[in-house]
């Protein structure tokens, strides 16, 4: 039976919903809805947890120089320092060129990877 002016028995009015019936969501409205309520939230713990994950790593990592780029980079860092006098009792004065080399893993009796690397003074 459809209504086009309203039910009488019941008292409804067109364009009412019926009676106990619960409010519809089109489909575009529920994936709205889905995204908010738990994609965004997963999103957000699983990117904090990757961030902190990645900062603890590394921070291990760099500081224990454990490895051949951890080790390079010190070293770097410290012809850097050499070179802008900021070394304190380590320093060489008057330095104007500093040399790195690092070599990192092993082919028969020969390192796999090296690197060189000559800074100045600027």
């Amino acid at each position: 039976m459809k209504m086009s002016r309203g039910d009488i028995r019941t008292g409804e009015v067109a364009g009412d919903p019926p009676a106990g019936s619960k409010p519809r969501f089109g489909l575009a409205r529920k994936i709205i809805l889905f995204v908010a309520a738990v994609l965004l939230p997963l999103g957000a713990v699983t990117w904090t947890l990757s961030v902190w994950a990645i900062r603890e790593s590394m921070t291990d990592e760099f500081t224990s120089k454990g490895t051949a780029i951890a080790t390079g980079l010190a070293m770097v860092h410290e012809v850097a320092l050499q070179l802008r006098g900021r070394a304190g009792s380590r320093g060489v004065e008057n330095c104007s060129v500093g040399l790195v080399h690092n070599a990192g893993g092993w082919v028969a009796d020969a390192p796999a990877a090296v690197t060189v690397h000559i800074l100045r003074r600027p």
